[in-house]
């Protein structure tokens, strides 16, 4: 008989958070961990414990921890395509903010322009008022296309840290409603236009647990994205 896999199991993750109920929908996990993922009072004590141990901010250990947003996961990751050859596109219209994913609108030739992702990278509008609308989502390509791809200027691409933070976590860190309004308050520019700069979300600072316990909680999220 296969092994059961704990470390996806809910009532684990429910116990290891001390939740009394059972989680039936992603925005009452939300609620429910909020006392963990994100009470400014916690994150400043978090923040000030840090600097007195001298530690650096990617030293995990076995709690969870608070570091900034762009040291917890890749912003803007360096991707490679040669100009004049064609690749899949996503467009801004194609994110739908009731759809944790994207395929690709079209494919087209690259031509030097736009952000440049590989598979289940996060794609985040930085633009008003996509943003506000919650246009994030993660890149999947079709069979035909299973390599990188390009898209819009004005996505941000978001992608898990290697030894930090698992890619799915990442992706639930980016549609964190705190962390999409901290960085709805960061907007610059003219009225109508304005933009989110990738440099300013290094100003927030989210929660980290152990790897495990962040593929366990993407995993519980995961399944929920999926009945909608």
């Amino acid at each position: 008989m296969e092994k059961q896999d704990d470390t996806k199991s809910p009532l684990l993750v429910e116990k290891r958070f001390g939740l009394s109920s059972p989680i039936r929908s992603a925005s009452g996990l939300g609620v429910r961990l909020q006392p963990i993922l994100g009470h400014p009072e916690r994150r400043n004590r978090a923040t000030m414990r840090r600097r007195m141990q001298k530690k650096r901010y990617w030293d995990m250990g076995d709690e969870w921890q608070y570091i900034p947003f762009t040291e917890a996961v890749w912003v803007n990751p360096k991707v490679t395509l040669k100009r004049g050859e064609t690749y899949p596109f996503v467009d801004m219209q194609s994110l739908n903010p009731s759809k944790p994913t994207v395929t690709p609108s079209r494919v087209r030739e690259f031509t030097g322009g736009g952000s440049k992702f590989e598979p289940y990278d996060t794609l985040m509008a930085r633009i008003t008022p996509c943003l506000e609308n919650g246009k994030i989502a993660r890149y999947v390509p079709d069979d035909e296309h299973p390599g990188p791809a390009f898209g819009s200027t004005e996505f941000i691409v978001i992608r898990g840290r290697e030894g930090v933070t698992d890619n799915d976590f990442a992706f639930y860190l980016t549609r964190w409603t705190e962390f999409r309004s901290f960085a709805i308050a960061q907007m610059s520019g003219s009225s109508g236009r304005q933009r989110v700069p990738a440099e300013s979300l290094s100003g927030f600072e989210v929660p980290v647990p152990p790897l495990p316990e962040q593929r366990a909680i993407a995993h519980i999220l995961g399944t929920l994205d999926d009945k909608i």
